[in-house]
């Protein structure tokens, strides 16, 4: 069962092994930002279940006897809350600038981070003996997948 908004606070504001909470939207969200958030910020990123419930998280949060000493931020993807739902005015939100964190991810330096970790240099350099980038490439894919999908 998945605990309330309040029941997650509450939850929260007990732990004293964190020195900062995130809130995400689901569990990607989560692997991917403890992936790339430093090391030393000691922060316990929790997944919410979707964004309708990480946003009910932020709200009962400016109600929450503990906002005070609690450090809590709340991530969720564009998408189309923005035109749904007047999130922009509820505090502590952060939302993503791209349609969603991956998309902010490859438009980043974690895109080239990840590349460097996980692909190796002779599949780069048959890349570019075909004169195309790594991004371009994962772009043609996914445009080919996109439209399946579709």
């Amino acid at each position: 069962m998945t605990p309330t908004a309040q029941e997650l606070i509450n939850e929260l504001a007990m732990s004293t092994s964190f020195r900062a909470h995130v809130v995400v939207e689901g569990i990607s969200d989560q692997k991917l930002l403890q992936n790339t958030l430093p090391k030393n910020l000691a922060a316990n990123v929790i997944p919410a279940g979707n964004c309708e419930a990480a946003l009910n998280v932020a709200e009962a949060f400016q109600e929450h006897p503990a906002k005070s000493t609690l450090k809590l931020v709340v991530f969720v993807d564009r998408d189309y809350q923005v035109a749904l739902r007047n999130i922009d005015k509820i505090p502590n939100v952060v939302v993503t600038e791209l349609r969603d964190i991956e998309c902010m991810m490859f438009d980043s330096e974690c895109f080239d981070r990840v590349i460097e970790e996980y692909v190796s240099d002779s599949k780069l350099a048959a890349l570019q003996e075909n004169h195309m980038s790594i991004k371009n490439f994962v772009i043609s894919l996914a445009a080919e997948i996109g439209c399946i999908r579709y």
